[in-house]
């Protein structure tokens, strides 16, 4: 009976925790010829975690009748195809921030524009008032009412999918409290000069929020107007953003790091990825695009879900000049949770910027509460040294003004 306890506690170690594999009990049943149940399997869990071993018992995903045994800090407990479910608008928000952060485009030469004193909230009013009594001929109003309505319109890809341009990223790098420092005045140096680049190398990892990433850069036609890019090739270590970027009509190229796939996830990472980024002395980006599974603000780093992530995201990082972190509202977090892996500190050393959403405004006091809280989160982090953009739009708080209340 003790040789059984023995193999059994060795099978789980093995399967469960060294190899990141849930382990279904009719499994266990099936290995070793024993009775196994589910209050034989809670026994063993709590001897794991006398230990230090975090392991639970949840409904297991191919045969929801059973149960499977899964370790807490592994990857497989919180996998892409669950992620991808979750906040899908906030990631949206963000994930077309950064696209317009990667392609640059630039409409202040733009002739039709009308200048920014004129864009202004009263100004719009005062134009749209003096449009409707004023004007009697019918084709110059048709001519300023096409202006007007191109003011009001981000700058068109080709495929539907609209990108904020360059001044007005500017203008929302310059609400951050750490624009008054020495980091704003370099990010836009940095930035400028990125922008400059006609053939742009970018390192996007893997992660739910940077797979709607690439699926906005796939509807890019290359060259942009507006813009001086002309060859833009992405290196990922996802699976699914190659799969995303790589068909023949997309404008993007892409470069995927060579290495082993992890369990339950399209991500490639491990010694084997490792080593072929620090082989491939080429790769030298102008830019890295990382997501992150949490920002903790009590300990003021940024997590991974594990250590070969984390591993790969440094990499990334080192052969970057533009190092950016890419996360919907959620991720940033204070006191308890799962710390995961840390791969950075929020520190303008280690990151440049950060691109994040505003809440989404549900018109309750809990939705303005998070707001308040989200707030505060943004504060904690500038204060480090790292700006912040925050990506809004008409479902959202207008950040950074505080509504009064939330009805």
């Amino acid at each position: 009976m003790k040789e059984n306890v023995h193999l059994r506690r060795q099978l789980i170690f093995r399967h469960v925790v060294l190899d990141n594999h849930p382990l279904p009990i009719p499994m266990v049943r099936e290995y070793l010829g024993v009775k196994y149940d589910e209050d034989t399997a809670m026994r063993d869990i709590q001897q794991f975690a006398e230990v230090g071993c975090l392991l639970k018992l949840q409904v297991c995903r191919n045969n929801p009748a059973e149960k499977e045994i899964v370790f807490l800090e592994g990857p497989h407990t919180d996998d892409d195809t669950v992620r991808e479910t979750i906040n899908v608008d906030e990631k949206g928000l963000v994930a077309k921030l950064a696209a317009s952060l990667i392609c640059g485009v630039q409409v202040d030469t733009d002739s039709s524009r009308l200048p920014a004193w004129m864009q202004e909230p009263s100004a719009r009013k005062a134009l749209d008032e003096m449009f409707e009594r004023v004007l009697k001929d019918s084709k110059m109003k048709a001519e300023i009412e096409k202006v007007l309505k191109k003011c009001d319109q981000p700058v068109a890809t080709g495929r539907g999918f609209a990108l904020s341009p360059a001044n007005e990223i500017m203008k929302l790098l310059a609400r951050s409290s750490a624009s008054l420092g020495r980091q704003h005045e370099s990010l836009k140096r940095c930035l400028k000069n990125f922008w400059a680049e006609t053939s742009r190398l970018v390192a996007i990892d893997s992660g739910t929020t940077n797979i709607c990433l690439s699926r906005f850069l796939r509807k890019t036609h290359i060259p942009l107007l507006g813009s001086r890019l002309c060859s833009l090739t992405v290196c990922t270590n996802s699976r699914r953003i190659f799969e995303v970027l790589g068909p023949s009509d997309v404008w993007v190229k892409t470069i995927i790091v060579g290495g082993q796939q992890m369990f339950r996830t399209p991500t490639i990472a491990g010694a084997m990825a490792d080593i072929f980024l620090r082989s491939v002395s080429i790769l030298q980006f102008g830019m890295c695009i990382l997501g992150a599974t949490r920002v903790d603000l009590d300990r003021f780093e940024v997590c991974s879900d594990s250590q070969e992530e984390s591993s790969v995201k440094n990499l990334f990082m080192d052969r970057s000049s533009l190092r950016v972190v890419c996360v919907d509202n959620s991720k940033l977090q204070s006191g308890p949770g799962r710390a995961g892996y840390r791969y950075a500190s929020i520190d303008p050393k280690h990151i440049d910027l950060i691109l994040t959403n505003c809440p989404l405004n549900r018109k309750s006091p809990a939705a303005l509460d998070n707001y308040k809280e989200f707030i505060d989160h943004i504060q904690h982090i500038e204060e480090r040294g790292v700006p912040v953009l925050v990506a809004t739009s008409s479902d959202t708080f207008q950040y950074p003004t505080v509504p009064k209340s939330a009805a």
